[in-house]
């Protein structure tokens, strides 16, 4: 058993963003007085640090009053009265009758650095299972989001996504997973495993005698810096060659902080291996001009943030015409992702950049409907 050392259940009223605690004596709830800044209530009355506040846990304290109807937990780290503690927090949002959201009730449990190890070896443990019956059992399912050239009018390829359908809890998006799966370091299973269906994809296409497209799937940091990464390719890729000429990998945010010999190593030793790259969110935080710089990318995916603001600042215009010419420069292909409206199309287009991904061209897609919808019959 755990000495927890503090555990605190919050009750936050969503269309009023007032917090409440709970009182486990007295079985009540008393209003958390201050009504100014939430975050930092939540951080007060949870012991954490205002000064230093933890960008994750306020972004999810954010989340919390979107009233997202779903379970969603995070691990966090903040420093309290001089000493380190490990912040668990989870969250599950209650539902009025008339279907709107009404509360939601967030556990903080805080534990010391020491008290830790057990809890995430338990936690890693609880994970890995988890995701193991959902490969077993055929929960985890490939959706297919369809990338475009607007010039053309032409379907290009897709990135393929995961998402979990959970017996109890219903489809599960990869915010509500794939950060667990990252923090504990299970994230590489998920990611050879979408390789490995995306290939079988592939092989049933061609065996069906449809319209092949190139197929893009996702490595996270862990997964690129991975020991022995290649060999499991290499596995993977086994008896499916033929096809590998269909497969690209996105290297995906969070790349920036990683070594540039070991990135570009990586990098190296899967494209020596016959697979086209593709730097995935470029212009965010991480993805930025010293990453590209390390490889010579065969795509360059501009980020979703920057394409937001296209129509309305000079900056995101000029930063998508800038990335454009480097990439024609260099021979290097440039997506434009999270495209939203018919506005960002024409502009991104007009600056030279005519292929696209989002929701404007569509969703992503479960595997068998994108195959009805855009390869059968073509």
């Amino acid at each position: 058993m755990l000495d927890l050392t503090a555990s605190t259940l919050y009750i936050a009223d969503l269309p009023s963003r007032t917090l409440y605690l709970w009182d486990a004596k007295e079985h009540c709830c008393a209003k958390i007085p201050g009504g100014g800044d939430i975050t930092k209530l939540f951080f007060q009355y949870c012991g954490g640090s205002c000064e230093e506040t933890d960008e994750a846990l306020a972004a999810f304290v954010e989340g919390m009053f979107k009233g997202r109807e779903r379970d969603r937990m995070i691990c966090s780290f903040s420093i309290a009265g001089g000493e380190r503690w490990r912040t668990e927090v989870s969250y599950k949002s209650l539902i009025e009758d008339s279907g709107g959201h009404s509360r939601s009730v967030c556990l903080m449990r805080r534990l010391r650095m020491e008290e830790t190890r057990s809890f995430c070896a338990e936690h890693r443990a609880c994970l890995d299972d988890w995701l193991n019956r959902g490969i077993k059992n055929g929960f985890v399912k490939l959706y297919l989001q369809p990338k475009m050239n607007l010039t053309r009018q032409e379907i290009t390829g897709a990135e393929v996504l995961a998402r979990y359908e959970d017996p109890s809890k219903g489809l599960l998006t990869p915010d509500d997973f794939i950060p667990q799966l990252e923090d504990a370091g299970l994230i590489g299973m998920l990611d050879l495993y979408i390789m490995e269906r995306s290939y079988r994809l592939l092989r049933d296409l061609r065996a069906a005698g449809l319209k092949l497209i190139p197929l893009s799937v996702n490595f996270s940091k862990n997964t690129l810096l991975a020991p022995g990464l290649l060999d499991e390719v290499e596995r993977i890729g086994a008896g499916f060659e033929a096809l590998r000429g269909y497969m690209e990998i996105e290297i995906t945010e969070s790349v920036g902080n990683v070594s540039r010999p070991d990135f570009t190593a990586a990098c190296a030793a899967l494209r020596a291996a016959g697979y086209r790259l593709a730097l995935d969110d470029f212009g965010s935080e991480y993805s930025n001009l010293y990453m590209m710089s390390a490889f010579r990318f065969d795509v360059i995916k501009i980020d979703k943030a920057v394409v937001a603001e296209v129509a309305d600042n000079e900056i995101s215009r000029a930063l998508v015409e800038s990335t454009v010419n480097i990439c024609g420069k260099l021979g290097i292909g440039c997506i434009a992702e999270g495209v939203e409206n018919k506005e960002q199309a024409e502009i991104l287009t007009t600056l030279g950049c005519p292929d696209v991904q989002g929701y404007l061209i569509d969703r992503p897609l479960p595997s068998e409907e994108f195959t009805v919808k855009y390869l059968e019959g073509r």
